[in-house]
């Protein structure tokens, strides 16, 4: 045993050496493959469909609750953050508010910076005030907002379809601001209009 043992000393503390690291970094090891398994990994599926929720979409939800929660800490905000119907506040729930966008998304409610009365300068303002990118502030303010726009017609409509809601939100959010101009055309003496 003895020359088996001297004689296989190398390969034999390799290998129980690795054993040891592998058991000591178990505890570890969870937080160790988030890491290194990319952003774009899988962690549920949503629906009937089997939608995925990725590990990146997870993470914008949380920080978009981070955010709603230090500005419901904010004086300056009440106007803007005003209580959702139906719910009153998102709280520290990223399942529901992740819900919430979606529904919204899929009925049409989320628009732009512009749907949602968004001033830029306030954005910046707000940005500094509770230390997250502008971005990810003026995101969250219109993920928000369409939220609201959502529960509002939730409440307010009556017994509406699904795709009677996307109608609805068409219609609504369904807008061009265009400038118009005539230009003066002559068509060439001789031959008609649709041959010139």
């Amino acid at each position: 045993m003895n020359r088996l043992l001297r004689k296989y000393n190398r390969i034999l503390l390799a290998v129980f050496g690795v054993g040891l690291m592998i058991v000591f970094l178990m505890p570890q090891l969870p937080d160790l493959m988030a890491q290194f398994g990319g952003r774009g990994s899988e962690i549920a599926t949503m629906g009937e469909d089997g939608k995925a929720v990725t590990r990146e979409d997870w993470q914008l939800v949380q920080q978009q609750v981070q955010i709603l929660q230090r500005l419901e800490g904010t004086q300056r905000l009440e106007g803007t953050l005003s209580p959702l119907p139906i719910i009153g506040s998102i709280g520290n729930d990223p399942d529901r508010y992740y819900l919430l966008i979606h529904e919204a998304s899929q009925a049409g409610l989320i628009g732009g910076a512009a749907s949602a009365a968004i001033n830029p300068d306030d954005v910046l303002t707000l940005s500094s005030q509770i230390g997250f990118p502008p971005a990810a502030v003026r995101q969250t303010l219109i993920n928000y907002t369409g939220i609201r726009r959502y529960l509002g017609r939730i409440q307010t409509a009556g017994r509406l379809s699904d795709r009677r809601l996307k109608l609805e939100s068409r219609k609504m959010l369904d807008g061009v601001d265009a400038r118009y101009v005539v230009v003066p055309a002559k068509a060439e003496s001789g031959k008609m209009p649709d041959e010139a």
